[in-house]
């Protein structure tokens, strides 16, 4: 734009050359602008990208605190249900495998057990109902009597969507909550590939970062 006007300054308009001059000049500004919008777009997809990348830091770092809370939990008999479902269950399959548990913990002799496992199963279910189908990322549930630090017994229920999909189906009722599939969710999906050439032969590795 500033060598055009130059150009034009100097009363190139209207010579024979003139017209050529502002053409190419005006076709060096087109470039000019179109580096400037595709600067713009880079900047914006990376800036999008950084976005990205702070809201999943921000879903692992939560992750990570309620998997150390989940750990250290602990209850009496096996009262406590770990439940996660991948996006291709069925909540209706699931369902009816929760009713079949429930009728199997019936028959547990110990009746403070049988009673804080059928609570629990309870609890699973009311939970269920409130969706129509799996969400796209899965779903996990944890739920169950838990005994405090102080020996009191207290129930804890807690469903949520993961940030990211889980692969694997598992259903456990333990004194304890088993999150192993929750520490997948913390594996980085960024993948880096090494090639090894000599005069043998080549040797080609991925390999995926840990947080």
């Amino acid at each position: 734009m500033l060598w055009v006007k130059l150009i034009q300054g100097q009363r190139f308009v209207g010579s024979p050359c003139s017209r050529d001059k502002l053409v190419l000049e005006t076709k060096g500004e087109s470039t000019l602008k179109g580096k400037v919008l595709t600067r713009f777009i880079q900047l914006k997809l990376l800036k999008m990208a950084d976005a990205h990348d702070t809201d999943r830091n921000i879903e692992m770092w939560k992750i990570k605190k309620l998997i150390k809370a989940l750990e250290s939990a602990r209850g009496n008999g096996t009262s406590m249900i770990s439940l996660i479902l991948t996006p291709r269950d069925q909540i209706s399959r699931v369902a009816k495998m929760l009713g079949d548990e429930y009728g199997t913990a019936s028959n547990i002799k110990s009746r403070v057990n049988r009673q804080s496992v059928l609570a629990a199963i309870t609890s699973a279910q009311q939970r269920l109902k409130l969706y129509n189908k799996v969400p796209t990322n899965g779903l996990v549930l944890y739920t169950g009597t838990i005994l405090t630090e102080d020996g009191k017994r207290r129930r804890l229920p807690l469903i949520f969507e993961p940030f990211k999909p889980v692969n694997a189906s598992l259903y456990l009722c333990d004194n304890k909550f088993h999150t192993e599939a929750l520490n997948e969710l913390l594996e980085s999906d960024d993948k880096f590939g090494f090639i090894v050439m000599d005069g043998n032969g080549t040797l080609w590795n991925t390999q995926r970062q840990y947080s």
